[in-house]
């Protein structure tokens, strides 16, 4: 699922009625006409007391008109060319170019060794879904997507449960750290840097307990307000999930015996 930020829903703020037609004409006057619109909704979406009825149609031509007199200066870096259908009751679908040797050019550090010297050429991305909108915000629900004519899998977990995988494998979407509760701290002038005390991750699959939250922060991030949850304690878990008793020692080359988890235990939710 794919949430817009405030600026990307410009793209289709409040789009409560896409009216589809059936031929196609794109200018620069449907261009003007989509601006216009979507700034009559920002206003709408500000006001004071919101008609929760309000709609305001954006035509398919429009939408296409804009993307291709205005929007390039607003698209992620490589992407060309998008177009929008409108299929009906809020269902899209898009396509668009990425031209890699464009994202290559920003991201690549020139070394010989950096994968982004080994990409280019241009890549069709296809993509269909439902448009989700209310009060000047739009939320786009990808439900297929497509690059060069190969399926992409909506969600990694969704395609290991509906291969029968997901019991036996363990997910988890972390980082090493925390980030700071406010920006402009350790020396830095408009970040987030390094936050040791607090951290979130996600864990799907394994055959453990899931659809749970374990544990809570302070309000701004910056302290564990319940049920800490150490290294050790998630080391523990994932030993226990490939079979290993944590409690385990092993030598060194000089014979010393060291455990393989210290301090730890497996988190008890998701037993």
């Amino acid at each position: 699922m794919l949430h817009l930020s405030r600026r990307t829903a410009a793209l289709f703020l409040v789009i409560a009625a896409l009216v589809p037609l059936e031929a196609a004409s794109v200018s620069l006057q449907n261009a003007d006409a989509f601006a216009k619109k979507i700034v009559l909704i920002q206003r709408q979406s500000t006001a004071t007391e919101r008609a929760g009825t309000r709609r305001t149609p954006l035509t398919q031509d429009e939408v296409n008109s804009w993307f291709a007199y205005t929007a390039q200066p607003l698209l992620p870096n490589g992407v060309t060319q998008p177009q929008v259908t409108i299929v009906g009751e809020g269902r899209l679908a898009g396509q668009a170019i990425v031209d890699l040797d464009a994202v290559a050019r920003k991201r690549s550090s020139g070394s010989l060794l950096d994968p982004w010297s080994l990409i280019g050429g241009r890549v069709p991305v296809n993509v269909t879904g439902i448009l989700h909108t209310q009060n000047g915000m739009g939320r786009f629900e990808v439900q297929t997507a497509q690059i060069s004519g190969i399926p992409v899998p909506t969600t990694l977990v969704q395609d290991l449960d509906e291969r029968g995988l997901l019991r036996d494998t363990l997910v988890l979407a972390m980082g090493e750290f925390g980030r700071t509760p406010t920006l402009g701290t350790q020396g830095s002038t408009d970040g987030r840097d390094h936050w040791p005390y607090v951290m979130s991750m996600l864990l799907a699959g394994g055959g453990f307990r899931h659809g749970q939250v374990i544990g809570a922060s302070s309000r701004d991030g910056g302290e564990i307000a319940e049920r800490p949850v150490t290294p050790g304690d998630l080391a523990a878990t994932i030993y226990r999930h490939f079979g290993i008793a944590p409690e385990s020692t092993y030598q060194d080359h000089q014979g010393r015996p060291f455990r393989l988890v210290d301090h730890g235990e497996a988190i008890r939710e998701l037993l």
